[in-house]
């Protein structure tokens, strides 16, 4: 797929889904929106416990990147950068979530998703 037609897809996800489906709480911290995903009803050791909570991080960034940023072709650019930059950080956090699956308590089971 390319980036392009990636760009319209996760655009049509975050249209088509209710902003913040399992009600991640938004926080500031800094000057930037952060959205806590938590997975503690989630088994990430498996594939569809990982591919859930990555659905939730995808719905998170897309709600706080792509729905911000829907005025003018800058600011869909910008909000692109921001969710790509958003995932990118996402991903090596849920990349550590799962390699600490077994280790955590279900209290610390979150990813924060932050606009960049």
């Amino acid at each position: 797929m390319q980036i392009p037609q990636l760009a319209i897809a996760v655009t049509g996800l975050a249209i088509a889904s209710p902003v913040f489906a399992q009600n991640e709480p938004v926080v500031i911290e800094g000057s930037l929106p952060v959205a806590v995903v938590s997975y503690a009803d989630l088994n990430i050791s498996s594939p569809a416990g990982r591919h859930a909570l990555e659905g939730r991080v995808t719905r998170a960034a897309s709600a706080l990147c792509l729905e911000s940023y829907r005025q003018s072709l800058g600011e869909s650019a910008a909000g692109q950068r921001c969710f790509s930059v958003a995932m990118g950080k996402a991903r090596l956090d849920i990349d550590l979530a799962v390699a600490r699956a077994g280790n955590q308590l279900a209290s610390e089971r979150t990813i924060k998703v932050a606009a960049r």
